[in-house]
């Protein structure tokens, strides 16, 4: 299991970030099961701690890495990422909520080979 870490300084944040994305990318191209991967990961869309994940064509951005997600930093560090099997229907970010996180929704649907 991989979390991305908010322990430490803004650099080692970074660089751990930066680690733990490369192997989830790692971890996408090993498995032959179809993925969905959510979540808060604490860093932008076009910062280097996620390049591996939005560089990779083994991924989909479900949505727009533009539409911010964070209602206090104005920005997005809240994704859906997708087997690029799966058709993405729809994907939004609903503003509203006691959090300080919007919720991220996307429809998806299976284009692949059988069931996912």
């Amino acid at each position: 299991r991989l979390l991305f870490s908010t322990e430490g300084g803004l650099n080692l944040n970074r660089q751990r970030r930066t680690v733990q994305a490369r192997c989830l990318v790692e971890q996408v191209r090993t498995s032959r099961r179809p993925f969905v991967l959510c979540g808060d990961l604490n860093a932008g869309p076009t910062t280097p701690d996620l390049d591996a994940l939005m560089s990779s064509d083994l991924l989909q951005l479900c949505g727009l890495a533009s539409e911010p997600t964070h209602s206090l930093l104005g920005r997005r560090i809240d994704y859906i990422f997708s087997d690029p099997r799966f058709e993405v229907l729809a994907a939004s970010v609903l503003r509203e909520g006691p959090s300080d996180h919007w919720p991220v929704l996307a429809q998806l649907a299976w284009t692949g080979e059988g069931r996912p």
